[in-house]
């Protein structure tokens, strides 16, 4: 399993820096991503360089089944999710925003 601290790490370790491109998407088919997401001290901090969160603790995502697991407090839960809206959320500005509106299960 691989491990990075925002997205630009993910596309560094892939090749690839600025947009999803082939060698970005090979690289989710191959291993399993984590993103170590850090304490956010105010909202709507999150950049691409480091994901950062007052509410989201973690992302793990599973390219095989196109799953991420997504840990909230001492929760965890898991959403189907597609290499490209995984790029949308970890470049969004809030992880919990992002969350809220689309993939929390209403």
């Amino acid at each position: 399993m691989a491990t990075y601290s925002g997205y630009n790490d993910f596309l560094r370790a892939a090749g690839v820096y600025g947009r999803m491109g082939p060698a970005a998407s090979q690289a989710f088919k191959q291993q399993e991503q984590e993103f170590n997401v850090a304490a956010a001290a105010v909202p709507y901090t999150n950049t691409p360089a480091r994901a950062s969160s007052t509410f989201v603790r973690n992302i793990r995502y599973l390219p095989s089944s196109r799953t991420a697991f997504v840990r909230l407090g001492n929760s965890t839960y898991w959403y189907g999710m597609s290499p490209t809206q995984l790029a949308q959320w970890l470049t969004s500005n809030s992880l919990g925003r992002y969350y809220n509106n689309y993939l929390k299960m209403r």
